[in-house]
């Protein structure tokens, strides 16, 4: 299954995503900043990156 990379400070859109995600078939995880996303991503589990481009700490 593909797994999906959701990087978004804001919780509840975040949940939201994370929740449509689902409904298609799609786990997911969730990062909150920047830096974690580079670390999480280089790691090579996702398929696709969900990305807001104002995050603190490292911009996306």
């Amino acid at each position: 299954m593909d797994r999906i990379l959701i990087v978004e400070d804001d919780e509840l859109i975040a949940e939201l995503e994370q929740d449509y995600l689902l409904a298609e078939g799609l786990e997911s995880d969730i990062v909150t900043n920047g830096a974690e996303a580079v670390l999480r991503f280089r790691k090579g589990e996702y398929s696709a990156v969900l990305l807001d481009l104002m995050l603190p700490g490292k911009s996306g």
